[in-house]
């Protein structure tokens, strides 16, 4: 069984900068902007590191607060505000269901899975309320 609890991972001051250089840019977005930032802020990585810091990022924003979800279709019912899991469950969720067979971020099955599939973000304001995107 994962662990519930939150680890930061140790990151270097470049790969901190340049993570908040992402959140800077999306927050307030869809998550498809979040995926496209990250190859246009980290260089020279392919396609499978741009997923892995795509889902370190959600991991590590649902940790610390700065994003919550709506809950997925699937499994919403009346009075449900939030996805109330666990980040590493949300996470799972996430990685199962984006499309094994692409293999760049301009894929249609890419666009589709933030569109049709990934629930809705919700980012926290300098207030403490969540506000959807």
């Amino acid at each position: 069984m994962k662990s519930t609890k939150c680890f930061s991972p140790l990151l270097t001051a470049g790969v901190k900068r340049l993570n908040d250089e992402i959140l800077e840019y999306s927050k307030g977005l869809w998550l498809y902007a979040t995926f496209t930032c990250i190859s246009s802020v980290y260089n020279n990585i392919n396609f499978e590191q741009q997923k892995d810091i795509f889902f370190n990022l959600i991991y590590s924003w649902l940790c610390n607060g700065i994003i919550k979800f709506c809950p997925p279709n699937d499994i919403w019912h009346e009075g449900m505000e939030y996805w109330n899991e666990t980040p590493n469950n949300i996470v799972d969720y996430l990685r199962k269901r984006f499309p094994n067979e692409a293999n760049s971020e301009n894929d249609l099955t890419v666009n589709n899975y933030f569109y049709d599939i990934v629930p809705a973000v919700l980012w926290k304001e300098s207030n403490g309320d969540y506000i959807g995107s």
